[in-house]
């Protein structure tokens, strides 16, 4: 895979007439560039998307050459919040555009196919919109074939959960967090359970069905997340203050993303209210 890694990056790079010191430079880190066109290490994914853009080269025509699909699903996972912060849907196009090209060499390729209904789901996710029945329809019935929740699965529903109707995706949280809860997932698939609950919690407040979202809350708050829970817990505080228009919640949400400078969260925070016509 290094191999293949540096392959790629090296003759990007000088194809299009730039030093491995000019792109260090613009990264931040000439002795990153040198040590991953020697095949000495991988790129992080932030690293990854700064010397994508800066090559002119489609995320996934990287990871189609480079990755398998476990990395491939941790790259576009991360390619695809950074569109959703950035509120990038020029780039959610590309990558959508690029994914249905790769699909036509490799129609059989589930994970593909996934690939493009995570960032289809993303582009919806940006508007507040829901997927057409077909489409739904598809997707619960991958969720149905379900027994044991891995990593890939929960990436695959916290990235699509926003454009299904989530009366047809609540009977799922019964088994996601009863699995959580025993400690019969992976460290690595316990840790997308939180960011999956408030998805769904986020889904069922959008889609204005809050019987689900008071039986949701009632499920979730007995929960702890260790590491993860300060985060949760400020997000959980943040959708409480919408569905109950408690405007001291959205307060104290954002006055915690304010003290401890965590921009990110404040600017989905922000992109929230504006859908509510919420002023801050």
């Amino acid at each position: 895979m290094l191999i293949q890694s540096n392959a790629i990056i090296r003759k990007t790079r000088k194809s299009r007439g730039i030093s491995q010191k000019e792109l260090g430079q613009l990264i931040g880190s000439q002795s990153m560039i040198s040590r991953i066109e020697n095949g000495l290490t991988s790129p992080t994914d932030r690293a990854l998307q700064q010397i994508c853009d800066i090559l002119n080269v489609p995320i996934v025509d990287y990871f189609d050459t480079v990755f398998d699909k476990k990395n491939n699903l941790s790259l576009l996972k991360s390619e695809l919040e950074q569109a959703y912060l950035d509120q990038n849907k020029i780039k959610l196009k590309k990558i959508c555009e690029s994914i249905k090209i790769m699909s036509a060499h490799r129609p059989n390729d589930v994970a593909l196919r996934h690939f493009f209904l995570m960032t289809k789901s993303t582009m919806y996710h940006l508007d507040f919109n829901i997927a057409s029945a077909s489409i739904q329809q598809e997707i619960i019935d991958y969720f149905f074939g379900i027994e044991n929740w891995q990593y890939y699965d929960l990436c695959l529903f916290f990235f699509v959960a926003n454009m299904i109707s989530v009366e047809h995706i609540q009977p799922y949280v019964t088994d996601i967090i009863e699995q959580y809860v025993q400690k019969i997932m992976s460290q690595n698939t316990a840790r997308m359970v939180a960011p999956v609950l408030i998805m769904i919690l986020e889904a069922s407040i959008v889609q204005h069905q809050y019987h689900l979202t008071s039986e949701l809350l009632g499920k979730i708050a007995p929960l702890t997340f260790y590491q993860q829970n300060f985060e949760f817990q400020t997000w959980l505080l943040f959708w409480e203050g919408i569905f109950e228009n408690d405007v001291q919640k959205i307060d104290d949400a954002y006055g915690i993303t304010h003290r401890l400078h965590i921009n990110t969260t404040k600017l989905l925070f922000d992109h929230i209210l504006t859908h509510y016509q919420i002023e801050k």
